[in-house]
């Protein structure tokens, strides 16, 4: 009890892949300092953050393995085999499932956080992400080899729709209201607006480079990463006549981040975003109001994806 207390009066922590590092670094977001480094059996490829468990699971990729790790103690507590390859991830809301893009095993592995039961499911070609839908009720993986994205009843596991994309998808952000799917396709360089409710894309923005990460901080403005630039772009979706919402031609913002930005988190109440730059080996964190970079973080390595803990 004394350890829990003393962790919801501290500052909010910055989880972050390192991939040559083969680990994951703990950084207190205010000050940047490192809190911890925490040796894994093979390079992260993805993470999914449990507050209320207290855990965070982290893909092995295709070591076919995810790692949970105790956020109390900042350890590993459990490496899991998962029966295929394991890359992006997303959590039911609940945190009882945690379910896993299975890669070139063209599958979507659904893992039960308490047993550790896996359970996989046919899906497109070689998914490299989970997307979830609004309250959890859909989930769908992204498809990179197929160009699609397979949608599965969250309950049943069935397969609900398939919804085609010009080139693969690979990363996604939902809107804080559900109202909005963006999803992320690197070789075309666009980002889809995707309808959460009725699953079709109605609106598309093609970015200056490959959209390496996506984030929305509010229900209409959307940060995007891109790893062959030195910035995010920030877009704000507008509202046309008959409330149909539409992607912009262009980005609003621009904001320097430094070299290879790849990943972003916002705070809970979208004051600050963090940043993780991969080829500088640095996380940046932004006033994300003014648009200013205020603090630079040197860890080192590849840091690829974040998450934040507060």
């Amino acid at each position: 009890m004394a350890l829990l207390l003393g962790r919801s009066l501290a500052a909010p922590l910055l989880y972050v892949e390192n991939s040559l590092g083969r680990s994951v670094l703990v950084l207190d977001a205010e000050r940047g300092q490192l809190v911890a480094t925490i040796p894994l059996p093979s390079s992260p490829r993805g993470l999914a953050l449990c507050p209320g468990q207290g855990r965070l699971y982290v893909a092995g990729g295709d070591a076919g393995i995810v790692s949970v790790i105790g956020t109390a103690s900042n350890e590993v507590l459990h490496t899991v085999k998962v029966g295929a390859a394991a890359w992006g991830l997303a959590l039911s809301p609940d945190c009882s499932r945690l379910y896993i893009a299975g890669g070139r095993s063209d599958s979507l592995i659904v893992l039960d956080t308490a047993s550790f039961r896996a359970e996989a499911v046919a899906v497109g070609r070689n998914p490299q992400g989970v997307a979830l839908g609004p309250e959890g009720r859909w989930l769908a993986s992204l498809n990179y080899a197929s160009k699609d994205l397979s949608v599965l009843d969250a309950q049943s596991l069935r397969l609900e729709q398939t919804v085609a994309t010009r080139s693969g998808p690979h990363s996604w952000s939902l809107s804080p209201d559900g109202r909005w799917l963006a999803v992320g396709a690197l070789d075309s360089r666009e980002v889809l607006l995707i309808d959460a409710q009725t699953l079709r894309v109605v609106s598309t923005y093609v970015s200056e480079a490959a959209p390496e990460g996506l984030a929305f901080r509010t229900d209409t403005e959307l940060w995007i990463s891109s790893l062959a630039s030195d910035y995010v772009e920030v877009l704000h979706l507008t509202l046309q006549a008959g409330q149909q919402v539409l992607m912009p031609r262009r980005y609003t913002t621009r904001i320097k981040t430094g070299q290879g930005p790849f990943s972003i988190a916002f705070s809970r109440d979208g004051r600050w975003a963090y940043v993780s730059n991969m080829r500088e080996g640095s996380v940046v964190k932004i006033d994300a109001r003014s648009r200013r970079v205020v603090a630079r973080f040197a860890v080192g390595g590849e840091p690829h994806r974040l998450v934040l803990l507060e």
